[in-house]
Parts: structure tokens; C-alpha cells; sequence
């Protein structure tokens, strides 16, 4: 029965009831009621003793009832524990009842009820009284919870908060000596505002004082006492004599395996099952049942868990500094992070400066982001700039190349015009011996002097046509007439060599040689040369032509007098 509900009627048997050892045999606190609950508390006078006025029942365990009443002293509501009248005759359960009375009014701490006072019933034996406790114990809460809860961080920072609360309560005991020995969700209650208490320290036991001291007559070697899934393997075995502190941190690792799994690490169908588990076997990691649970709360539970109580927390004290140290982000005694994890922490334990600095960082990275976008772009539109230009460039280049070509064609097709020129005056040349008469003779040369007029003009045009060319190609070049196409060139000279081949099979050896001296002429102003080829074909012709000019002729008499610039024939080809 939870402390909030409606308080029940004593059960008429209260006085006679027995229950069986077991898990359930040690409340002290108010408790959920775990025998039957009917009748009255018709064995009980209601005003039982000095300001108490004692009315239902609020919780009963098996050595004793817990009654709430009312202070008439100072009118306030209180809890009352009496022990049962059967147990009156054992002087061992009298002695743990009166030892728990004693060690809760010695222990002032916000986690333990504190005792109003305590005494005799007139012919019914001890009990006590003590601040009346509204709230859930953490058993009922773990009830109340789904499993998946266990594995919401948010239920776990919860639990882990009021597992501190218990940590700081028995570090508290421990440091006044006593041992609870009897640590479970059960003996732990959460008040409406909060407050933790920890519950039943009936099986208490002060490590500092004799036996007669602790008014424990009965406490033996080989007596197993308390709650068996929540024993240390110590205190299963029933070595009493090395039951200490780290017997309470084994019980709060239990706890805490809970708190993270929601499963006890020890459990069993019988009191020896559970107990030779707790002796022998190793329980399953926490986060092998919650992958979610932490890291460091998982290694501070299974420190506190160690079989060998040397490699336990000494007390509940450096548990809870633990505990607090996991809630602080700070590496603990149990787990050292990584460090991911620690830079985690870190951030978790500065907000402000992890969040100033993130504000930092990301108004860097947003000015540095922004900074290497206008760069890109810049980047991409230089890159636009010089595709666009270089497609400029080519179509450029694709036009000057058909307007090249486009002139070539012309060219060939002016040469062309030429030779069709010069087979008529061939023609016309050989027709004119065969004339009749004079008339005849002269008009056939009429003819032959029109197309040669013809001729000579088609020709320097195409010639003018030719070098213009050939300049444009070279100022492309950088004046450098050598890189501008070879074929190109020597398809230029080539038209120079076929006019005066031309000339010569006419046999106008005069003109031929007016045609070479005007073609070397002309040729000067373009930086280039003659291939080896075209310059002997024109050495050749070129002493062809003076051979026929010398014919009939004096042998010192001058040819004509463009016949100086023959020379630069036999001359060295310009470097």
C-alpha cells in the first residue's frame, strides 16, 4: 500500500499474524502493505500511548505495523511502528527493533526519517514515532515505468538523480559507522516534492561498537540476513564478521543495474538460486541489455558490482563522488573517456563558452564559406570569361581559316585562268607563221599582245592577291614568315616559278626575264625564302633566258639593264 492511499483498517489478527522469512521480513518505514489487509484494530486501544492517538494502518512488515497518528501534542500527523505482540518473546528481534530506533535518532540527515520518540505500549512491547512519509517508494516507480523508459535518457537522468540522493544518504550512514545492509528500491521512498529517503534499518549495524552495544544478540556467523537479490557475496555467504561498507556499495550497484536495464543482475525462483548467483556468477554488462545506457554509468555499476570487495568503492561516499562526477561531465574513478567523448563532455560542462565558441566558429565558417563562394564565383566567371574568350578565339581562327582557304581557292583559280591564257597564246604563237598575208599575220598578234596584256594583269593581281596573303599570315605569326604553313609557301613561289616557265615556253625570253627580275624584286619585302627546289628551277631558267638574249648577239653586249639584280640569285639565302 502506497503511503498516499487511504489508510486501512488494522487487521483483528495483528496481535497473532506470522509471516514467513523472506524478502518482505525487514521494513521499518512506512511500507506498501504486503500481508492481507482487512478488519480493525480491534486488539489495539486508540489511544495507545502519551500524545499518540493511534488510527489505521499504513504499512506492515513482518516483525512489525506502522499506524498513522496524530500528535495531540503538537497536532501534527506521524508515523507510529509497534512491534507485533507474538514477537514480544524474541529477544533478538526486540533488540534489532529498539537498534533501529536508535541508529535512526542518531542519524540527522535529510534522507532519513527522524524519530519523535520512542518507548513501551502498555503490554505490548516497544515501538516509535516519526515524521509521517507521503510518496512512492522506487520500487513503485520502477513499476509505473515501460521497459523502454529505462532506456530514455531523460527517465535515466531521473533515476540516476534519486540514486545519488540514496548514495549521499548511506555515505552519511557510513560515515558515522553504520552498515545498512538491506539496500533495494524497496527501502527507498520519494516524497511528493522529492525529498529521498531511505527506509528499514532494521538490519542495521554499526561497525564501531561491541555486540551488547548494538543490542544484537543473535547476529551469528553462517546467519543470512536480508534481502537475497540484493545481497553482497559476502553477506550471501553468511560471513557476517566481514560484512562492511562496501556490503552497502554492492546493494547500491544492484540498484543502479537496475536504474540502467531495468532487470536485477541476479535472479533467480528460490533464495538459494538467487544467492549462489550472487556468489558465483558474473551478471551481463548493462549495455549488453541497454545499448543506450552510458558508458561511465555502466562501469561505475559494475565496479561497485566487483565480486572482490577490494576492487569496490570503499563507501558509499567515493560512489556518490562518482555519480557526481558522471553528472558534472568529469572523468570518473570507473571510466576514462575517449576523445570524442571527452570533447563531448567538455562542451556538456562550458554551455556558454561551447556556445559562444560555436557562434564563433560558425560566424567564421559562414564568412569564410562566404569568402570561398565569392571566390568560386569570381573564379567561375574568369573561367567563363576565358571559355568565352578562347570560343572567340577559335571561331576567329575557324574564320581567318576558311578566308584563308577561300583565297587559296581564288588563287588556284586565277592560276588556272592563266594557263587556259597562256595555251591560247601558245596557240595563237604557232598559228602565226601560217598566216596567208601580212594582214592575217598582224592580226593573229593583236591577239597574242592583248592576251598577254590580259595576262600580265591577272597575273600581278594575283600576285598582289598572294603576297597581301602571305603578309597577313606572317603579322599572325609575329613576322616570323617561318611559321606560317610550308605547303602555303611554297604554293606562292610556285606561282612565280610558273609565270616565268610560262613565259619561257612562249619563248618571250625578254619578258621572262623582266618576270624574274620583278619576282626577286618583289619578293625582298617579304622576309622569306626560296625553297632549294624553286631556286635552282629559277637559276635554271633565269641562264635559260640569258642564253636566248644572248643569241645573235655581241658577247659583251649588256642584257637589259634589270639584268643587275640577277646577282642576288647566286647570293647566300638570307638567315
Amino acid at each position: 500500500m502506497n503511503a498516499n492511499d487511504p489508510p486501512e483498517k488494522l487487521p483483528s489478527d495483528w496481535a497473532s499474524r506470522e509471516t514467513e522469512p523472506g524478502d518482505d521480513t525487514h521494513e521499518t518505514q512506512p511500507m506498501p502493505s504486503r500481508a492481507g489487509r482487512a478488519g480493525g484494530n480491534a486488539a489495539l486501544p486508540p489511544q495507545a500511548t502519551g500524545p499518540y492517538r493511534l488510527g489505521n494502518v499504513l504499512g506492515e512488515g513482518g516483525m512489525a505495523l506502522v499506524f498513522e497518528a496524530h500528535d495531540s501534542t503538537l497536532d501534527r500527523q506521524v508515523a507510529v511502528k509497534v512491534m507485533r505482540p507474538t514477537l514480544l518473546g524474541d529477544a533478538e528481534l526486540q533488540s534489532r527493533f529498539l537498534q533501529e530506533a536508535r541508529i535512526l535518532g542518531q542519524l540527522e540527515h535529510p534522507g532519513v526519517v527522524p524519530i519523535f520518540a520512542a518507548g513501551r505500549l502498555p503490554g505490548h512491547g516497544p515501538y516509535y514515532a516519526m515524521k509521517r512519509v507521503r510518496g512512492r517508494t522506487l520500487r513503485e516507480i520502477f513499476k509505473a515505468m515501460h521497459p523502454r523508459d529505462f532506456q530514455a535518457p531523460s527517465h535515466t537522468a531521473r533515476l540516476v538523480d534519486i540514486f545519488e540522493k540514496v548514495c549521499q544518504t548511506v555515505a552519511y550512514a557510513h560515515s558515522a559507522g553504520i552498515l545498512h545492509r538491506d539496500l533495494k528500491p524497496e527501502n527507498v521512498m520519494v516524497d511528493e516534492f522529492g525529498v529521498v529517503v531511505v527506509l528499514d534499518w532494521g538490519l542495521s549495524k554499526k561497525l564501531t561498537a561491541s555486540p551488547e552495544e548494538q543490542g544484537i544478540v543473535a547476529t551469528q556467523v553462517g546467519v543470512v540476513k536480508g534481502t537475497p537479490a540484493y545481497m553482497s557475496p559476502e553477506q550471501a555467504s553468511g560471513s557476517s564478521q566481514a560484512l562492511d561498507f562496501r556490503t552497502d556499495v554492492f546493494s547500491l550497484g544492484i540498484v543502479l543495474y537496475e536504474i540502467l536495464t531495468g532487470s536485477l543482475p541476479f535472479s533467480g525462483h528460490s533464495r538459494t538460486e538467487v544467492m549462489e548467483k550472487v556468489l558465483h556468477h558474473e551478471p551481463p554488462h548493462p549495455r549488453a541489455l541497454n545499448r543506450q545506457a552510458s558508458r561511465t554509468l555502466a562501469a561505475i555499476c559494475m565496479k561497485a558490482l566487483h565480486k572482490d570487495p577490494n576492487r569496490r568503492y570503499p563507501t558509499a561516499q567515493e560512489l556518490a563522488e562518482d555519480i557526481r562526477l558522471y553528472r558534472d561531465l568529469l572523468p570518473t574513478s570507473a571510466y576514462r573517456p575517449g576523445p570524442l567523448e571527452a570533447l563531448g563532455n567538455w562542451v556538456g560542462r562550458h554551455r556558454p563558452a561551447s556556445a559562444a565558441i560555436g557562434t564563433a566558429l560558425l560566424l567564421l565558417l559562414s564568412f569564410g564559406g562566404f569568402a570561398l563562394h565569392r571566390r568560386e564565383a569570381a573564379r567561375i566567371r574568369r573561367q567563363e570569361q576565358a571559355d568565352r574568350e578562347r570560343l572567340v578565339a577559335q571561331l576567329d581562327e575557324q574564320r581567318e581559316k576558311e578566308k584563308t582557304q577561300a583565297t587559296l581557292l581564288s588563287i588556284r583559280t586565277g592560276i588556272g585562268q592563266l594557263r587556259e591564257l597562256d595555251e591560247r597564246i601558245l596557240a595563237l604563237q604557232a598559228d602565226l607563221p601560217k598566216a596567208a598575208d601580212g594582214p592575217a599575220r598582224a592580226a593573229i598578234q593583236r591577239q597574242i599582245d592583248e592576251l598577254d596584256t590580259v595576262r600580265y594583269i591577272a597575273s600581278n593581281n594575283l600576285r598582289s592577291v598572294a603576297i597581301g596573303l602571305i603578309t597577313q599570315l606572317s603579322c599572325k605569326a609575329g613576322g616570323d614568315l617561318a611559321q606560317v604553313d610550308p605547303d602555303i609557301l611554297k604554293f606562292f613561289r610556285g606561282i612565280a616559278v610558273e609565270s616565268a616557265r610560262a613565259l619561257v615556253k612562249r619563248h618571250d625570253y625578254y619578258k621572262a626575264h623582266y618576270y624574274l627580275w620583278d619576282f626577286l624584286r618583289t619578293d625582298r619585302d617579304v622576309p622569306a625564302n626560296w625553297s632549294e627546289e624553286q631556286l635552282a628551277e629559277l637559276k635554271a631558267l633565269r641562264a635559260q633566258v640569258e642564253e636566248k638574249l644572248r643569241e645573235g648577239q655581241p658577247p659583251d653586249a649588256p642584257l637589259p639593264e634589270w639584268s643587275r639584280h640577277a646577282p642576288y640569285l647566286h647570293s647566300p639565302k638570307p638567315k
